[in-house]
């Protein structure tokens, strides 16, 4: 009884952050093979978003007060769509979604051991019908450790191992700006 008053105060304690960095591995088990890669993570309340996919910016998606964006730097591309993501399904990657999937499900199982308490939970996954249960595990300091998305053979789908958190960081002013990860002036003309 008592880690599930202290996760329910975690659940609160991620809700409440007025901002948060952090860095992951992630790991997706496809049928015929297997993806891994680097992701980071700023959060800033109520709803700015940077999630960086790759060592060296290969693609981010932004989220920021003029709507959400996939940029592909390398390429000097960026495409805006209107959307409700991050909220519209679960992401293994970011905290307040995964605060989210956890109060929603009534039936949730704590579990612990020595070093960690591992929180089972129901997940709904939009883009992935085959998701349907989440294991989160944090240190006994409620430091993420891992997500884990699990099918209903408790077949692992999606593994984040988390490495670093920072909570309430500052972040630059132009941090969540569209602009700032865009070359200005590759298309400019040149002048013979």
């Amino acid at each position: 009884m008592y880690y599930l008053v202290v996760v329910i105060r975690k659940i609160e304690y991620i809700e409440k952050l007025e901002s948060y960095s952090l860095t992951s591995t992630m790991k997706m088990n496809k049928t015929d093979k297997v993806i891994e890669m680097d992701i980071s993570v700023d959060y800033k309340a109520p709803n700015l978003y940077k999630v960086v996919f790759g060592k060296d910016n290969e693609q981010i998606i932004l989220k920021n007060e003029k709507g959400v964006y996939v940029i592909t730097p390398n390429l000097n591309k960026e495409f805006k769509f209107d959307g409700s993501w991050p909220n519209n399904s679960s992401h293994a990657y970011l905290l307040d979604s995964i605060a989210k999937d956890i109060k929603k499900d009534d039936s949730s199982v704590i579990t612990t051991n020595e070093n960690e308490i591992i929180l089972e939970s129901k997940v709904s996954h939009k883009t992935n019908s085959n998701i349907t249960k989440m294991k989160y595990v944090c240190d006994k300091k409620l430091s993420p450790l891992k997500t884990v998305y699990l099918d209903d053979n408790n077949k692992e789908i999606i593994i984040v191992d988390f490495k670093t958190f920072s909570a309430n960081p500052t972040f630059s002013p132009d941090n969540f700006s569209e602009t700032k990860y865009l070359k200005k002036d590759v298309f400019e003309p040149t002048e013979t």
